[in-house]
């Protein structure tokens, strides 16, 4: 498929409103079908739970995970402990302080490498490809499933549970002691390198592929 058919698809795309949506995600300039659903459904949450390979989302999402662990209500991560890719546990711990700071629940999964992609948001479940990165919210190609079932989430919060007894958890105080200034100065690299500099250029690439399909339109 080309690009610019790949992005008039997204657009277009209508995931309705019932119990089972498919959700869909790409290179737009705008929050994707699938990260747009979960920015509606994190507004209105009073309860979170999350096991994510990678986590460096955006402001607004982070700020809506923030509230609702500040309401007192579970808000709860399951991180990645080992990765394939350095950059992305940095990435995510750099956000460790101020979300503990409000009370969210988080744990790095260290029996292997984490690549689940599950998010329990009330009763409303996500299942598919994406990560919560900005990657995954505006370039990469991604499908999720929206399954809005009180039993399926009770059932998938319990298999949280078994991830976070297998993980190290992270307590406000003991993740601020481990904190210096080398290790807050690399996983803001980190960061940087995930969410500005990896987006930017990726981005950069997608517009030029396009710009490029379409001048060879122009031409034929």
């Amino acid at each position: 498929m080309r690009l610019s058919d790949l992005r008039r698809l997204i657009l277009r795309w209508k995931p309705g409103s019932g119990q089972l949506r498919w959700l869909v995600g790409g290179p737009t300039t705008h929050l994707s079908p699938w990260g747009l659903a979960l920015k509606r459904d994190l507004q209105t949450a009073q309860s979170i739970n999350i096991a994510a390979a990678y986590f460096s989302p955006t402001q607004s999402i982070l700020r809506r995970i923030a509230r609702v662990g500040r309401a007192g209500k579970v808000a709860r991560l399951i991180l990645a402990g080992r990765t394939d890719n350095g950059a992305t546990i940095g990435a995510a711990r750099i956000l460790y302080g101020y979300l503990l700071k409000r009370d969210v629940r988080i744990a790095e999964y260290q029996p292997r490498l984490l690549h689940t992609k599950l998010l329990v948001i009330d009763n409303a479940c996500y299942i598919g490809s994406a990560n919560l990165d900005v990657r995954s919210l505006f370039i990469n190609k991604e499908i999720m499933l929206r399954i809005e079932d009180a039993i399926l989430a009770h059932y998938l919060r319990g298999l949280i549970d078994t991830m976070e007894a297998k993980a190290k958890c992270k307590p406000p105080k003991a993740t601020a002691h481990r904190i210096n200034w080398i290790s807050r100065l690399r996983w803001s690299l980190a960061y940087l390198l995930v969410n500005s500099v990896d987006y930017n250029i990726g981005r950069r690439i997608k517009l030029r592929l396009a710009e490029q399909l379409k001048q060879r339109r122009l031409k034929g």
